[in-house]
């Protein structure tokens, strides 16, 4: 069914837990990561880095999870060309608080369309089209103004200031979220256009594709 964006909830980040290494990796339609030690529990939100570089930067949640074991649900590293196996190693960190950003007054999606590259062969004389990848994705937010002195808009202030990576979480009012490793860059001078609410712009750069779940 068609929805709107109205009641999406936006929240950024604020704790990650230290670094879980994971020695390997395996190659399936839901990858699983071997582990030690581990203490993640199914629905946890992860951000990974990888020398899989397809799903490094990337935030998954976590679908299944043993001492050794856990399984990164949506995650499709089925392809040997794209994900060499045996050679996906890295490490998670957990999700720990998030801090809802509210006062939006529009929230808008940028980025993440196909690129493409025409060529032509001179001895047909036809344009050709191939695809090169995806244009970077993004988020900006219009803030309304009177955020200042808030806690959401001090922890934007700190996460621009520091250039310091995040994640941006939407959830929709249906429970489907889209999840974003990112930085954040806000705009402290606030718009003044006659007949206008006075805003703030905060953008969020996404160091990759995001990640979608249905709930």
């Amino acid at each position: 069914m068609a929805r709107t964006p109205s009641g999406t909830v936006a929240s950024i980040a604020t704790q990650f837990a230290s670094a879980l290494n994971f020695t390997a990796a395996t190659n399936a339609t839901e990858t699983v990561l071997t582990v030690a030690g581990a203490t993640l529990v199914a629905g946890d939100l992860v951000e990974v880095t990888s020398s899989w570089s397809k799903i490094s930067g990337r935030i998954y949640r976590i679908k299944t999870a043993t001492a050794t074991a856990l399984t990164l649900e949506g995650c499709n590293t089925t392809s040997l060309a794209q994900f060499p196996a045996g050679a996906g190693t890295g490490s998670v960190r957990k999700i720990m608080t998030w801090l809802q950003v509210s006062q939006k007054l529009n929230l808008e999606a940028s980025g993440g369309d196909a690129k493409t590259v025409n060529y032509t062969y001179v001895e047909t004389g036809d344009e050709q089209t191939i695809f090169d990848g995806f244009s970077a994705t993004s988020y900006m937010v219009d803030l309304d103004a009177d955020a200042v002195g808030s806690v959401p808009y001090e922890q934007l202030k700190t996460l621009t200031d520091s250039n310091t990576v995040t994640a941006l979480r939407l959830v929709a009012a249906s429970g489907a979220q889209v999840l974003l490793s990112c930085t954040v860059a806000m705009n402290e001078n606030p718009t003044m256009s006659s007949g206008a609410v006075m805003t703030n712009k905060v953008q969020f750069f996404g160091r990759g594709r995001s990640v979608r779940y249905a709930t």
